[in-house]
């Protein structure tokens, strides 16, 4: 029999001790596992007990949810033992779940005194079980036994009473020890929500679900909850509860002539759970034909935000940690970076800051083309041209790094596309002109196939020169990944750091016949695509397939990845999913995850491939350029223009408009490719993503300027700091739905850790791209509504200015760290 895991947290702890207590007193075998590898979608802290058909006596088998269910159900079967179950039995599982599981999941303390007495009036005489007159041990006496045991391992101080008799209990079954030790060592722990619902880690959706899955298992244990946000009615409510249809239809009961009816018992299962875990639903209402809207208390909306304001930072959702490898951006040597790079370089960047915010072991992989043939006729055609390359190097290591940072760039260490084309375009005709040849010349592609081979032996001179070349072109490579806010820590790691990893992945995969041969070329065929994997091509060389198989395998054995993320265009999730394929037939993938993030293609107004008007590709560099050109040229229009008060319409200081604008067009160009699903075609327009409104980049930069300068007109009015406004104001800090558009932002606030939760489940930023944006949104709502400060009076509004202050002041810090997730810049001033 399988014990199935589907919670966490001390609860969850707790249940499976009491199942593994109970299969150990009864001689039964009880195998812990998740609740997914049972193949059971599990509501949390509800373990469930599998039990195939040759256990149990019906030709399927049975689930049995929850742990004191499980317990009897043991009892009955025991093949040592037979626990006793008697009416009363119920009463003590009552006992242990209303008050003895809540202490033990509340703080270390005393054992409440109507508890030790109820225990004391039970125990009665010398008997050792609590209820049943028979000798021996009833499901009762495991249930509560182990709750007290629990409790006590866990800090609690029994009373004398309950000392007495878990002492003479433990005495006479041992399996009590063996049961907790097992649980230790074997159980798979997660969480329940509800064990601090008030904490960032605890998603709203996540908590509410659990409130309602309660309600929902005392009518079907095995009905999985139906739990969504609001989005109609007046008022709308917050959450909404949709299980009532499928619980009239699942399990009925003759009173219910309706889905309706299952509702109402819904509702009022809710209102006794609300006793249970009060604060967090302040009410409920039944509408259509069986929905419940579910209303949050203003309070507990309230006490998040407050959070937010203690923590003073968004804190990420409670995810279970990973080692992960994410393999983005990935340029060609020798070729400039375009705009077909862009797409992969942003995306992959923010999906590696989410996974880093929640706790992940995160490699980044720059998996740059180094390697090849192209590689070959550049050498060849460089030491025909420039025999003296090395020790006299031509244009291209002529100019010093130092060139490289401008004033323009006010020693912000930024790269001019100007310097950028002067290096990696020298680079670029040096190898369209070797290309040309080697398509020209038999003699010349024999020599480039040949210095091929001199590279791959080590040959000292082909080597030094296959290093200038990535010398230069990681250099041009960081320069651009500098402007976008992308960092690659262990530097690149391309095709050639695998060479020498090939001929040992085709051996194993050659040993494990995966392998056939197909026209002199070395093929894994798959069921993903028609074309093969071609690990060893005709020639007897090496191919992309078999780098990216090779690379694989190292990244799962050499370093243990528990995941691997691959961001390229839609265009290859073929070719990876051949690869995934083929790595899970040769036993490389057990429980690891193989992910290829997609995107669609960046195009122009026509909604074709964005191209130059030439018909060329887009530099990254000079699409970049354009972006901080435009906003520099607005921006300085705007501090040259004056409103009706003769102040400057733009704060930023005429000095400082080419590092603002950089960071405003940069911003404006990723924020672009990011707010979209990544798997729709986006189309780049630069007067589109460089509007001051609307769902922009600089949009969203305007906000948080815009907080900043409120907070500094509040300081400067009232001689306070927002800190110690928002320190004497704190403990008392409400929202009201009376006020809808304060309660609505104050609700879009404390909804980051679902909204990054649903952002990282399938690796789609745009979902924290919403989040950004709906609370800029919130927040310009709200402050058209509510006047924060009067300045004449210098005052605050008296009633709620305070607490208006501490709002923004959390809107702030929202607006802050999740345009830093997104890769985005911030500034004070605009």
């Amino acid at each position: 029999m399988k014990l199935a895991v589907g919670g966490s947290g001390k609860g969850s702890r707790l249940a499976v001790y009491k199942c593994n207590v109970a299969a150990a007193v009864c001689g039964l075998e009880l195998e812990a596992v998740a609740a997914r590898s049972a193949g059971l979608k599990l509501p949390n802290r509800l373990p469930s007990l599998v039990v195939d058909a040759s256990v149990s006596s019906t030709k399927e088998g049975v689930v049995i949810f929850g742990e004191h269910s499980i317990c009897k159900y043991l009892g009955k079967v025991g093949k040592k033992t037979k626990m006793d179950e008697t009416i009363e039995v119920s009463d003590w599982v009552e006992l242990d779940e209303k008050k003895l599981s809540a202490k033990v999941l509340g703080s270390p303390g005393a054992m409440d005194e109507s508890v030790e007495q109820r225990i004391a009036a039970a125990v009665g005489g010398d008997g050792l079980h609590l209820v049943s007159s028979l000798k021996g041990i009833s499901a009762a006496d495991v249930c509560v036994g182990c709750t007290l045991n629990f409790a006590r391992q866990s800090g609690f101080a029994l009373g004398p009473v309950a000392t007495k008799w878990l002492d003479r209990l433990l005495d006479a079954y041992p399996e009590f020890a063996t049961g907790l030790s097992k649980t230790d060592q074997d159980v798979e722990v997660a969480l329940s929500w509800l064990d601090d619902p008030l904490s960032q880690s605890s998603s709203l959706t996540n908590i509410i679900g659990e409130v309602c899955l309660l309600a929902l298992a005392k009518e079907c244990p095995d009905l999985e909850v139906n739990v969504a946000e609001g989005k109609k009615g007046k008022p709308r409510p917050d959450f909404q509860f949709s299980n009532a249809m499928g619980l009239h239809k699942r399990a009925p009961k003759p009173e219910w002539k309706s889905p309706k009816d299952a509702a109402l018992q819904l509702e009022e299962n809710l209102r006794a759970n609300n006793q249970a875990f009060p604060g967090i639903i302040e009410r409920t209402e039944v509408s259509g034909p069986g929905f419940i809207n579910l209303f949050l208390s203003e309070k507990f909306v309230s006490d998040r935000v407050r959070t937010i304001i203690k923590d003073a930072e968004l804190k990420p959702p409670r995810l279970k940690k990973r080692k992960v490898g994410v393999d983005f951006s990935s340029p060609n040597v020798a070729k400039e970076m375009h705009v077909g790079h862009l797409r992969s370089t942003v995306i992959g960047e923010v999906i590696c800051r989410m996974l880093e915010f929640t706790g992940n072991q995160v490699t980044r992989f720059n998996h740059v083309g180094d390697w090849g043939t192209q590689f070959g006729m550049l050498l060849v055609y460089m030491r025909k041209k420039h025999p003296n390359y090395l020790e006299e190097p031509p244009t291209i290591s002529d100019l010093d790094v130092s060139w490289f940072w401008t004033e323009e760039g006010q020693g912000s260490g930024e790269l001019t596309g100007q310097v950028v084309l002067c290096v990696i375009e020298q680079l670029q005709e040096f190898y369209k002109a070797a290309k040309k040849e080697f398509e020209a010349s038999e003699d010349f592609k024999t020599e480039s196939r040949l210095e091929v081979v001199k590279l791959q032996s080590g040959d000292a001179s082909a080597v030094a020169g296959w290093k200038q070349f990535l010398s230069i072109s990681e250099r041009m490579f960081n320069a651009v990944y500098k402007r976008l806010g992308v960092t690659f820590p262990d530097g690149v790691c391309g095709e050639s750091f695998y060479n020498d990893k090939i001929p040992a992945t085709v051996a194993e995969l050659e040993s494990k016949n995966l392998i056939e041969i197909d026209d002199g070329a070395k093929v894994i065929r798959t069921s993903v695509q028609p074309v093969p994997l071609f690990v060893v091509k005709r020639d007897g060389g090496y191919g992309y397939d078999s780098t990216d198989m090779a690379a694989l395998k190292y990244r799962l054995q050499v370093l243990g990845l528990d995941e691997i993320v691959y961001v390229t265009d839609l265009g290859q999730a073929g070719h990876f999913g051949a690869c995934f394929e083929a790595g899970q037939r040769a036993g490389w993938v057990s429980t690891q995850k193989l992910k290829h993030v997609g995107f669609g293609v960046v195009q122009g107004k026509d909604r074709k491939r964005f191209r130059t008007r030439e018909g060329g590709t887009v530099r990254l560099v000079d699409l970049l350029d354009e972006a901080k050109q435009r906003m520099q040229d607005d921006l300085e229009s705007r501090i040259k223009d004056v409103d009706e008060r003769g102040r400057p319409k733009c704060l930023v200081p005429l000095e400082e408009a080419p590092v603002a604008a950089a960071k405003l067009g940069y911003s404006a160009v990723k924020y672009a490719d990011l707010k979209n699903s990544r798997e729709k075609d986006y189309i780049f327009d630069y007067d589109s993503m460089l509007q001051s409104d609307g769902d922009t980049g600089v949009y969203l930069m305007y906000s948080y300027a815009r907080i900043c300068s409120i907070e500094r007109s509040i300081e400067q009015v009232l001689g306070v700091t927002v800190d110690q406004i928002v320190a004497d104001n704190l403990d008392s800090f409400s929202v009201s739905r009376e006020r809808p558009a304060e309660y609505d932002l104050a609700l879009n606030l404390i909804k980051f850790p679902e909204r990054l939760e649903a952002a990282l489940a399938n690796y789609q930023p745009h979902l924290l791209c919403k989040f950004t944006y709906d609370t800029s949104v919130a927040f310009a709502k709200f402050y058209a509504h509510h006047q924060i400060l009067y300045k004449n009076s210098k005052r605050l509004d008296e009633k709620h200015g305070p607490h208006w202050v501490i709002l923004i002041h959390a809107v702030k810090i929202a607006l802050r760290d999740s345009m830093r997730l997104l890769s985005l810049e911030l500034l004070e001033r605009i």
